[in-house]
């Protein structure tokens, strides 16, 4: 009677049947996970670089994941601003349309007014409760923030930080040159003056520049002896009635003796003694002798003209008039006359042309140039050189993306920490 434990053909029949039901499974398990490596026995290499795919994979999705929600988030925030937008062109076309008080009554502007009103109300309430996933966007709560700044800081925007494990970053801020405005000056004119005796034109230039030597008087005396003399702003000619006559050059050494004009005379001549004119007054002073002139700033260029006389406090408020349309004001500090643009930095610029000017002018000849620019500012941050245009330093590294905006002239050393909440670090990309 034959065992089945000794029955050869029936140990055979079961091995290959329990190959073949091995073999099902891993095709069963195969076709059922879509993949060809289940376990690491299926393929122990092809399973580490299988797994390696998956999680770049993995990564992979999620990133799209990120992108794609980011996507969401930026369109939530530019329909917004599209809103924002449309209301403030509402509010510009209600202000240009107010501008014409000779059409609307007062009751209209004043509902432009209220409409306007409503708008801002509008845009703030956007600005506040436009929301992606519950967090606020457009409030400001995303953005850096700041401590430490200087009161001199007019305008501060930190564009990009990279903040490192500390969650903030120091800035210094050393300006190192202050921006400076274009500058022109007329300096202090030399007085002068002419006058004609006995067919002699004579020409006085004050010894000192200024408005001090004023009103040159001319007298005509009778006397024992013809002769010449100057003292305290009057010329006395004493004739004594007879041909004697009195030299140009005499007149020019009396005002030389004196030492407050120089005379001079072109001429060789005499003044004939017999002359009988009396009290000749002439004006040497700091003004400007029949000027026209032309200034040319940012906002546009402007013609000036004075007549003979005309003072540097004169010529500075009639430039001061017209500032808005030309982009420079003026001043006379120290009986100098300054021409200053309104703007700083290298677009700042003054141009003066001298058109034309009478004889004894030297308002052309004491003009500092006939062209300035001011200077843009310079600094660094955080050791870095920084770009610098009028007041407005910047800088844009791996580190730091940065604009400062200081008052006009500044030279103050500046110093501001930034610093940006955690949970914007992860959505606003590679720091």
């Amino acid at each position: 009677m034959s065992r089945i434990n000794t029955n050869v053909s029936s140990l055979i029949a079961q091995t290959s049947l329990g190959r073949s039901n091995s073999q099902l499974q891993v095709a069963l398990n195969r076709l059922s996970t879509g993949l060809r490596i289940n376990s690491g026995k299926d393929d122990p290499a092809g399973l580490i670089a299988s797994e390696n795919l998956r999680r770049d994979i993995t990564a992979s999705n999620k990133a799209v994941s990120n992108s794609e929600r980011a996507n969401q988030m930026i369109a939530t925030a530019d329909s917004a601003l599209a809103q924002i937008s449309n209301l403030l062109n509402d509010i510009r076309g209600l202000v240009v349309e107010a501008a014409n008080s000779g059409v609307l009554s007062s009751e209209q502007i004043q509902a432009n007014q209220l409409q306007v009103d409503s708008s801002l109300d509008a845009i703030d309430r956007i600005a506040s409760v436009t929301t992606f996933q519950g967090r606020k966007i457009l409030d400001g709560s995303l953005d850096f923030t700041t401590s430490g700044s200087n009161p001199s800081i007019t305008n501060l925007q930190i564009n990009a930080a990279n903040l490192g494990s500390a969650g903030s970053v120091a800035v210094a801020v050393d300006i190192t040159a202050a921006a400076t405005q274009a500058t022109l000056s007329v300096g202090v004119l030399t007085s002068k003056g002419q006058f004609t005796l006995g067919g002699q034109t004579f020409t006085l230039t004050a010894a000192t520049a200024g408005e001090t030597f004023n009103n040159v008087r001319v007298d005509i005396a009778s006397g024992a002896a013809t002769g010449v003399a100057y003292a305290a702003g009057v010329l006395t000619l004493t004739l004594d009635n007879t041909d004697a006559a009195i030299t140009a050059a005499a007149i020019n050494t009396a005002f030389a003796t004196d030492g407050t004009f120089t005379s001079t005379n072109a001429g060789s001549g005499t003044i004939d003694g017999t002359t009988t004119a009396a009290q000749t007054g002439i004006t040497t002073a700091n003004t400007v002798q029949d000027l026209t002139f032309q200034l040319t700033g940012n906002e546009g260029a402007q013609v000036f003209s004075f007549d003979a006389g005309a003072t540097y406090s004169q010529i500075a408020n009639a430039i001061n008039l017209v500032s808005d349309a030309t982009g420079i004001s003026a001043a006379v500090t120290a009986g100098t006359l300054n021409f200053t643009s309104t703007e700083y930095g290298t677009d700042a610029k003054i141009r003066a042309e001298i058109i034309s000017e009478g004889a004894l002018g030297t308002f052309g000849t004491n003009l500092s140039g006939t062209a300035a620019a001011g200077t843009d500012i310079a600094a660094t941050i955080n050791g870095f050189t920084a770009s610098g245009k009028a007041n407005t330093i910047s800088l844009n590294n791996s580190a730091l993306n940065f604009d400062v905006t200081v008052t006009d002239g500044s030279t103050s050393f500046l110093k501001a920490a930034a610093r940006r909440m955690a949970v914007l670090l992860m959505v606003s990309g590679p720091e």
